[in-house]
């Protein structure tokens, strides 16, 4: 790893978009240790979409992954965004409840199934228990309600991001790129200074990242 630590910050929209800047940002600082905004099970074979092949490249060159976000905060902002979301119609209701439906059958054929790698029970307890929080949100809180438990779970979540990286010091930390200014405040306020920031939403450029940050 050359130089300081860096904290990158990405879109999570294009699976493949975040492939190609991962692999970029890797190959130029060469870090022994990655941090990536995945649950704790993540290491217990949890398949989280957006960084899936991150990981298998991550394994190819010997590079060490420390998750970065606690499970419980994971699932209980996954939870938040998707009442929200319901509740904005911006997703349908019929169809999340068909979705939860067939995720049921799928966790109930997988536990009787003993072929069936552990991370995909783990990956669909998860994706179940964020929609039934989302229900239960939707059905009992008012929308007001829901916001502030989206500033308080947020806040939650990015402070265990912040654990996490003092915890395990990795070279490189990739994550949401709206969590980058708040981590990266948030260490310096307990002493942690010294990271450098670069937003990939911000440019198409990766080449010559040493000499532009270290």
């Amino acid at each position: 790893m050359i130089g300081k630590k860096l904290l990158v910050g990405l879109a999570h929209l294009d699976r493949d978009e975040i492939h190609r800047n991962v692999e970029k940002v890797i190959d130029e600082t060469k870090p022994r240790k990655v941090g990536l905004e995945v649950p704790r099970d993540f290491n217990n074979g949890m398949s989280i979409y957006f960084f899936d092949k991150v990981e298998n490249y991550c394994i190819q060159k010997g590079i060490k992954i420390f998750p970065l976000v606690e499970q419980t905060a994971y699932e209980e902002l996954n939870s938040i965004f998707t009442a929200i979301n319901l509740i904005e119609k911006r997703l349908d209701a019929d169809k999340s409840k068909a979705k939860y439906l067939e995720l049921k059958r799928d966790l109930d054929y997988h536990s009787n199934n003993s072929r069936t790698f552990p991370g995909t029970i783990l990956t669909l307890i998860s994706s179940i228990k964020s929609i039934e929080g989302a229900f239960d949100m939707v059905n009992n809180y008012s929308s007001e309600q829901i916001q502030e438990r989206w500033t308080r779970d947020l806040r939650r979540y990015e402070q265990s991001m912040v654990d996490s990286i003092k915890r395990s010091k990795p070279d490189v930390s990739f994550m949401g790129r709206f969590h980058l200014h708040p981590v990266n405040t948030e260490l310096c306020k307990r002493g942690l200074e010294g990271f450098n920031t670069l937003d990939l939403t911000q440019t198409n450029k990766v080449p010559f990242l040493s000499r532009r940050l270290f």
